[in-house]
């Protein structure tokens, strides 16, 4: 198990971590780092960071699950649900000042001055990731790079003057991949502008340069994607996002 202390004065306990080395449950990783917790014991921890691996150790053996415990001023624990559904919920997990990079799937609702909106219905991370359903449906506003490669069907919108709503992509589904950048408080939001768009495909498209000035926030980057749903090997990214 875990525990958080939080500056306002409540506890967070996390518990059922996991302590297994391979997917048999063979109880033999204990608990140590890289195997139930990610971070180290006394380290201060920011909101999206990765802290454990949930798992069945304990009394949970084949049960996989996290028990979650709120403990307000650290006394009696209380029903979690409402916090955790006031939570802010991050587009991604990642440690502020890491490096990442980020693909983003879902509907092209709208483009122009170089900017792509999507409804976005999954995402996925890397270093460490996999493709994740949002729990809800979200809107992103990304930046396209200048010397990007995008579907075709979007080239003329992006070097539009004006942005505007995009109704022929109704139904569409397209795949935006983000160049190499670091984590901030804005990526791990995505607020509009700050994830800069290097790749955008969709399935059965023909992917072509959009030809557009490229001012990317240094901020962030444009960087090197990956080039299909596999984290590219040697990618040069640290681990534990």
């Amino acid at each position: 198990m875990l525990y958080v202390y939080g500056t306002s004065g409540t506890t967070h306990l996390y518990i059922h971590l996991n302590n297994d080395l391979t997917v048999a449950s063979e109880d033999k990783g204990g608990c140590k780092a890289g195997v139930s917790y990610a971070v180290a014991n006394g380290a201060k921890v920011t909101a999206g960071e990765q802290i454990a691996w949930s798992g069945d150790s304990g009394d949970a053996e084949g049960n996989f699950h996290l028990h979650f415990e709120v403990h307000p001023n650290d006394g009696t624990a209380v029903n979690p649900y409402p916090y955790l559904n006031a939570g802010e919920r991050l587009l991604f997990p990642g440690r502020l000042g890491d490096a990442f990079s980020l693909g983003l799937r879902g509907e092209p609702i709208g483009a122009g001055e170089g900017m792509l909106r999507l409804r976005a219905t999954a995402v996925r991370w890397w270093p460490g990731g996999q493709w994740t359903s949002l729990v809800r449906d979200r809107v992103v506003t990304l930046k396209v790079a200048g010397d990007a490669n995008v579907d075709e069907s979007l080239v003329a919108a992006l070097q539009g003057a004006a942005f505007e709503t995009l109704r022929a992509t109704e139904g569409a589904t397209v795949t935006a991949f983000t160049g190499r950048a670091v984590v901030t408080a804005s990526t791990l939001r995505g607020q509009p502008g700050a994830l800069v768009a290097s790749r955008v495909t969709r399935p059965g498209g023909l992917t072509v340069a959009v030809g557009l000035p490229d001012d990317a926030d240094p901020e962030t980057g444009t960087g090197t994607t990956p080039t299909d749903d596999t984290v590219p090997p040697g990618d040069g990214l640290p681990n534990g996002v």
